[in-house]
């Protein structure tokens, strides 16, 4: 294994080390999610501070001595999507949600996941840009996380007898929506919209997205949420203070 190396990461945490340090979590292009500590970062006389928020895409050169932290050597920007996202609440809080997935996916993982990385990419940089609703951002991104991962949600049929339909109920331990004749304990009654709108999260159909009530947004990011929830056999905590902006309300 080579001691130094380099790669496209995006951070996606941070943690205070001692008095001026840092632990960053990043996900790696090519080496997958690891840590590394910034020595110094606190400092204001440090360069890379502002370089090395959360949500930021940056180039990193980084050194593997004894310990299983790397240390970062050298760290350029490529996106700084961290100021743009900070900006507006509902970013904020659906970003939050977006890279506490990404982490929880990609921990333990042996080999890196290019599709993983570019999905992420991708939804921090629409969240950047603001070129789409943060709340359908953040709920396609936990449904095509979903998908990568092999959970890929039934939504246009009964996960359990298979009757083709937009039905009325969801169940993440059944694995999607259900009919009135196979409904679960821990199954929720649904508005038939919300399958079709996840439907077209998980498709990346923007317009017809786009195109259902806003009313449904919440309940959409909520039943991805639970799906994703349910296969983790972990709470995503930053689910519930996930928000529409005002709005969008």
């Amino acid at each position: 294994m080579q001691k130094s190396f380099r790669d496209r990461a995006i951070v996606l945490r941070t943690y205070k080390l001692g008095e001026a340090d840092r632990i960053l979590v990043l996900l790696g292009e090519k080496t997958g999610q690891f840590r590394a500590v910034a020595k110094g970062i606190r400092r204001t006389s440090s360069k890379f501070g502002a370089r090395l928020q959360s949500f930021n895409l940056v180039d990193v050169q980084c050194y593997r001595g004894r310990s299983e932290l790397v240390t970062l050597t050298q760290a350029e920007t490529i996106s700084a999507y961290s100021s743009a996202i900070a900006q507006q609440y509902g970013a904020f809080t659906n970003a939050k949600l977006i890279v506490e997935g990404a982490q929880r996916i990609t921990e333990g993982h042996e080999l890196a996941s290019p599709e993983q990385f570019a999905l992420l990419h991708g939804a921090l940089h629409a969240l950047a840009s603001g070129s789409r609703p943060p709340a359908l951002i953040a709920a396609s991104y936990l449904l095509r996380l979903s998908a990568l991962e092999g959970w890929r949600p039934t939504l246009d049929a009964c996960a359990h007898c298979e009757t083709p339909g937009w039905h009325g109920h969801f169940s993440a331990s059944a694995g999607g929506s259900l009919c009135d004749e196979c409904p679960t304990e821990d199954a929720v009654r649904v508005n038939p919209g919300v399958l079709v709108l996840m439907d077209a999260l998980l498709r990346a159909d923007w317009p017809l997205a786009q195109a259902q009530p806003q009313q449904l947004w919440g309940e959409a990011l909520d039943l991805s949420g639970a799906s994703v929830q349910w296969q983790l056999e972990h709470r995503l905590k930053a689910l519930p203070f996930a928000s529409l902006e005002p709005n969008e309300k």
